[in-house]
C-alpha cells in the first residue's frame, strides 16, 4: 500500500472468497485479522484468525473493539440454498449482520465498511432498475435482502458500500469441487442443448482485487452504493468446455434438453425424498439454462483491467485441483 499500514478486519475469512481476501491482503501489506468460526483453509493464516461466532454479540463486540481496525471487510454468511421452511437457518446473515453493525458504530476507529450481500437478491434474469429493487425466489435470498435492509437502516458513522458478488469460481471452492469439477472429472457432467446462455460469473482472484479496490476508492465513488462483483459476462458452454479440456482432455458432453429435462423431472423426486445429491432437479437446470448478467460497469470504472483472464483462472483452478487430489490420493 501507498499508505501507512493500515488495520482491516475480515468476517468469514476462513471461507472461499475469505481465504483469497486474506491472502491478497497480507500480500500487499495490510494488517489483517480474520474473524470466524471456522479455523482457516491455509495452515499459514492460523496466526491471523480468531474463531467468533457472529450471533455471539459480546464477542464480536469486544473482538471488534480491541483490534480496533480502520477497515471491515463483512464476508461471513450461510450461503447454501438448502433450506426450504423458514429463516431461521440464515439467522447469521440477518442477526449476525445487525450485531456486526452494532460492533462497527462503537468502534470510531472504523473509516469504511464493506458489506456482503448477494446476486440472488433478485431471481436470476431479472433486471434490477434500482438498488433496492428486489426479486429472490430462494429464501437464502430473502436472508441477504433483509441483510441490505438492516445496513441502510444502520445510519453508521463510517462509509459504507455493499457487495453483491457473482458465481464466483476458482481454488478452495470446496462445493465446487464436490460438484461441477468432479462431475467434470468423473464423465458423468451432461450439458444441455447448444444454445448460448451468457451469465455473471467471477475468477475469485478478480473479486478479491474488486473488494479490495473498494476500500480505497474516493469516498465520493463508494459511499452508500452498490457493485455488483464479476468479471465480465462469459458464455457458459465455452467455460464450461475450457475447464473440461484442461481437467480431463475432454470436451464436454452436450445431449439435447429434452434429456436432461427427463432426467432433472426424475431428480426433483429423489429431493422430494430429501435425497439432495442426484446431479440434476429442474431447479438446477432451470439455473443454468437461465441468462443472468449483472451491471459490472460501476465497480470495472473503479479497478480498471481486472488482474485475472478466464483461461487463467481455469488453468489456477485446475492446478489447484489436481494437488488436491493428489495431496488426497
Amino acid at each position: 500500500m501507498s499508505k501507512d499500514i493500515q488495520k482491516v478486519l475480515v468476517t468469514g475469512g476462513s471461507g472461499f472468497i475469505g481465504t483469497h481476501l486474506v491472502q491478497y491482503l497480507l500480500d500487499h501489506g495490510w494488517v489483517v485479522l480474520n474473524v470466524d468460526r471456522n479455523p482457516p483453509l491455509l495452515p499459514e493464516h492460523a496466526g491471523y484468525w480468531k474463531r467468533v461466532d457472529l450471533l455471539d454479540s459480546p464477542s464480536v463486540r469486544e473482538t471488534v473493539q480491541a483490534f480496533s481496525p480502520d477497515f471491515v471487510v463483512h464476508l461471513a454468511a450461510r450461503t447454501d440454498l438448502d433450506e426450504t421452511q423458514n429463516l431461521d437457518g440464515y439467522a447469521v446473515n440477518i442477526q449476525g449482520v445487525q450485531y456486526l453493525l452494532d460492533a462497527i458504530k462503537q468502534t470510531p476507529s472504523v473509516r469504511r465498511a464493506i458489506l456482503t450481500s448477494s446476486m440472488l437478491v433478485c431471481r436470476l434474469g431479472y433486471r434490477p432498475c434500482a438498488d433496492d429493487d428486489y426479486a429472490p425466489n430462494t429464501l437464502y435470498g430473502e436472508s441477504k435482502v433483509l441483510t441490505e435492509k438492516i445496513i441502510r437502516k444502520a445510519a453508521l458513522d463510517c462509509e459504507w458500500a455493499i457487495v453483491r458478488p457473482a458465481t464466483i469460481w476458482g481454488p478452495h471452492h470446496h462445493r465446487l469441487r464436490t460438484g461441477f469439477f468432479r462431475a467434470l472429472m468423473k464423465g458423468y457432467y451432461f450439458h444441455p442443448g447448444k444454445g448460448e446462455c451468457n451469465k455473471s460469473y467471477g475468477y475469485v482472484g478478480n473479486s478479491v482485487f474488486q473488494i479490495a479496490t473498494l476500500l480505497e476508492a474516493p469516498r465520493e465513488k463508494v459511499q452508500s452504493r452498490v457493485f455488483n462483483v464479476a468479471d465480465p459476462p462469459i458464455e457458459l458452454g465455452q467455460w464450461v468446455n475450457e475447464c473440461s479440456q484442461k481437467l480431463t482432455g475432454r470436451q464436454m458432453r452436450v445431449v439435447p434438453y429434452w434429456g436432461i429435462k427427463i432426467a432433472a423431472a426424475i431428480g426433483d423426486q429423489f429431493v422430494k425424498l430429501g435425497i439432495k445429491n442426484f446431479p440434476i432437479s429442474t431447479f438446477r437446470l432451470d439455473n443454468m439454462r437461465t441468462e443472468n448478467v449483472v451491471d459490472t460497469q460501476p465497480i470495472l470504472d473503479l479497478t480498471g483491467p481486472l488482474p485475472w483472464t478466464t483461461s487463467q483462472g481455469i488453468d489456477a483452478t485446475v492446478a489447484w485441483l489436481q494437488s488436491s487430489s493428489s495431496d488426497n490420493s
